[in-house]
């Protein structure tokens, strides 16, 4: 049988985008605690590259920025103390942008659709699904035998 997120549904005990993943707690009557199951969510590529470019352009006109400011600290201090003022304050502000860079938000870039959030529900569920099992009579998961109060 393929499960579907229908047939799931009524496991769901909640579902939250964290990061990059889907993550669903499933709990059937009869278990006296939930399953925690995760799945990756897609990425919008376009979303990505579109961030990749907008990064690059920013990238060089910061680098600019920084280029500047240091050219004018070390053109106002003059001489080697000017020199080594302009290259400390060129990195100081390269650091400064890496951080910012590497602290971006990635669950912007995940393709959140209701679509892709039952597809990753459903895979979630596979990674816990020996926790349930399928009651053909009934067409409904319930708890597994060995997962019971």
């Amino acid at each position: 049988m393929e499960t579907t997120y229908e047939a799931i549904k009524p496991l769901i005990v909640n579902e939250e985008i964290q990061d990059q993943f889907m993550v669903v707690q499933f709990q059937a009557d009869g278990q006296d605690r939930h399953f925690e199951g995760r799945a990756v969510m897609p990425v919008a590529t376009k979303k990505v590259v579109a961030n990749a470019a907008a990064g690059a352009v920013k990238q060089g006109v910061i680098h600019q920025v920084l280029g500047f400011l240091g050219s004018f600290v070390g053109g106002a201090i003059g001489g080697k103390a000017g020199s080594i003022a302009a290259s400390a304050t060129k990195e100081a502000g390269r650091a400064a942008v890496n951080q910012v860079d590497s602290n971006k938000d990635l669950v912007s870039q995940v393709d959140d659709t209701p679509e892709n959030r039952q597809t990753a529900a459903v895979e979630a569920f596979n990674t816990v699904s020996a926790f349930f099992e399928w009651d053909a009579e009934a067409e409904q998961w319930k708890a597994a035998a060995h997962t019971t109060v």
